[in-house]
Formats: structure tokens, C-alpha cells, sequence
């Protein structure tokens, strides 16, 4: 019998970066594996697989988390423990102010989910480290994708609040149509809950999704346009990482 470990990932110093990009999908790791260079599988534990490589000479990790605000925060607490001091989240996102296709890059989240208020009250904002931020939206602006920046929402509830007309709302003015009606961009299960984890663990996060289902009407883009965006999504994901390295990187270890 093994003793309990409090990591999921027991890695090796070797698996150490500064630099990490987190995704929902494990499948979309083999996108990023295709892109690094001198990349390598590093381990795995249940829906937690991480990966290394390097992009345009920066040392960067790759880790899957699956669905949802629990899973992002012991993703966070994986990679600080492997010495990563800023996390872009590459992941999908439900449209609200934003059409299927679009890129959204959440200044900021409105905390829906129980995981956030663990780490830190809820008068604490969940938003974006600025400067991680302004690096990825130069980089929007450059690649000339279709793009939104703005609010989004955080849930917990997939099935409850996410889908439209979802069964288990009684409410007068359901979740989503509150969202729409003040602005919020899109919504997920994750965003709000990395930027409160990160800003507790000193970690500088964003969030960079795209919009994959409608919240409105629930349609949702074809199999063969989603694996493109996401090809592009992780792409965009290396560049504003190196962006930013470059920028505020300095005196970083390599």
C-alpha cells in the first residue's frame, strides 16, 4: 500500500515551467503536442494529464482538468506546485454576447460556482491578471480572429443554468436571461474560480475560450468548425503566452 500523496501528479523537478496552459479536454493536448517542441507526455492521473515542450524558446506545460470550478483550482494548486506563475485557461465557452466561432477573452467572471468563495470572500473580484490580459489581446488584435472581450459568468450548474431552458429553473427570470440582459459575454464552469484560486496562489491568470454552443437558442457549431477553432484556440494560447513572457517575463527562470 502506497502512502496518501496530496498531489494527483507526482512529477518530477524536471516537469517544472513557468509558463502553463489548462484545458478541459484531454484530447486537446494532443493539438498542443503537435505544436511544442521537443514535446513529451510527463503523467497522468485520472482526468489530470500533463504534458512539456517548448514554443518559440519558452518552456511551457500543458495540463487537462476535465469539467468545472473544483477541478480548475487543484489544477492551480498542481502547477504552483510545479513553479508556473501564469496560467492562460484554453477552453470553451456558451455565447451570450458573442456569436458561435468567436474568441472571448474574459476580463473578468461573475462568480456563480462554491469553489472561489473557499480561497478567497466574494467581495473578492474574480478578474484577469492585466497584464496577462493586455498580452492576449494583443495578440487577438494581431491574428485578426473573430474575438469579444468582456464578463463572464461562472456556473456550477451544467444541466440547471447553462443549457438554455434548462428543466431545474423556476426562477421568474432564469440565470441565463439575467446574464444576457447585463452584457455578460458567455459562460462556463471554470473562469471565476481560476481567477479567484490564482490570485490566492499569486498565480496570474486568463481566460481565453471559444464560443461553441449558443445560450440563446442552443445550437452549437459543427464537429469538423469546433476541432478548427480549437486547433487555432491553442495556437493563440502559445502566442499570447510568449507575448507576455517577452513583455513582463524577465529575470524568469529557464
Amino acid at each position: 500500500m502506497r502512502p496518501f500523496s496530496h498531489r494527483f501528479l507526482r512529477c518530477p523537478p524536471e516537469a517544472q515551467a513557468p509558463w502553463a496552459i489548462l484545458m478541459g479536454d484531454p484530447a486537446r493536448l494532443d493539438v498542443l503536442l503537435g505544436l511544442l517542441e521537443d514535446p513529451h507526455r510527463i503523467g497522468q492521473e485520472r482526468e489530470f494529464a500533463l504534458v512539456a515542450g517548448r514554443y518559440r524558446g519558452e518552456r511551457i506545460l500543458g495540463l487537462s482538468a476535465g469539467l468545472g470550478a473544483p477541478a480548475a483550482a487543484i489544477a492551480l494548486e498542481e502547477l504552483h506546485h510545479l513553479g508556473v506563475r501564469a496560467v492562460v485557461r484554453a477552453g470553451t465557452m456558451l455565447a451570450l454576447h458573442a456569436n458561435l466561432g468567436d474568441f472571448i477573452l474574459a476580463w473578468g467572471a461573475v462568480r456563480m460556482e462554491g469553489t472561489s468563495i473557499t480561497y478567497l470572500p466574494v467581495h473578492f473580484p474574480a478578474v484577469a491578471d492585466p497584464d496577462l490580459f493586455y498580452s492576449f489581446r494583443s495578440v487577438l488584435i494581431e491574428s485578426g480572429v473573430p474575438y469579444q472581450i468582456g464578463l463572464a459568468a461562472t456556473s456550477d450548474g451544467f444541466y440547471s443554468v447553462l443549457l438554455p431552458g434548462a428543466r431545474s429553473q423556476t426562477d421568474a427570470e432564469k440565470p441565463l436571461q439575467v446574464l444576457y440582459r447585463h452584457g455578460v459575454v458567455g459562460a462556463d464552469m471554470e473562469t471565476s474560480a481560476l481567477y479567484i484560486t490564482g490570485m490566492a496562489l499569486g498565480i496570474r491568470c486568463v481566460s481565453l475560450c471559444v464560443a461553441t454552443v449558443s445560450g440563446l437558442d442552443g445550437r452549437a457549431l459543427e464537429d469538423d468548425q469546433r476541432r478548427q477553432k480549437e486547433a487555432l484556440l491553442v495556437r493563440l494560447a502559445l502566442e499570447g503566452i510568449v507575448h507576455f513572457a517577452r513583455g513582463h517575463g524577465k529575470g524568469r527562470e529557464r
